[in-house]
């Protein structure tokens, strides 16, 4: 683990709540534009993929992509279905799959980042080495 794995689970576990403070107990409401879910779920999946690479260093991009879809997956599900009574079941799948396809894109395009970003992102920066002594004298 890194140092800072909590600064990306923090903000990853903030963003969530408010999404549950939005759906299920109707604090606040979302924007009524159709994408918004996709939006706050990339959102949210960015800072849960940086989370989960942190947490798991000895894994690969190519594990943590998958973990990054379930379990966005699955806290988007929890949202959409249990939030906003007024939506019948065909538009909370709607919300659920809008959702998925935010977290979806931030994983695809995780693949294609540049390289610079991936080591940001996935918590892989190397400090700079320090010059070795010249050992024949």
């Amino acid at each position: 683990m890194t140092k800072d794995l909590p600064i990306w689970c923090i903000v990853a576990g903030f963003l969530y709540v408010m999404y549950l403070l939005a759906e299920v107990l109707a604090l606040f409401p979302w924007p009524k534009w159709h994408w918004f879910p996709a939006l706050a779920y990339g959102l949210q999946a960015f800072c849960l993929l940086g989370c989960i690479a942190r947490f798991f260093p000895k894994l690969s991009p190519y594990h943590w992509r998958p973990m990054t879809l379930l379990v966005g997956a699955v806290l988007s599900a929890v949202t959409s279905f249990l939030g906003n009574a007024d939506m019948t079941g065909q538009q909370h799948i709607d919300h659920w799959m809008t959702a998925l396809i935010g977290i979806a894109m931030v994983t695809i395009l995780a693949r294609f980042s540049p390289k610079a970003l991936q080591r940001i992102w996935f918590g892989k920066e190397t400090p700079l080495a320090r010059p070795v002594a010249d050992s024949t004298r």
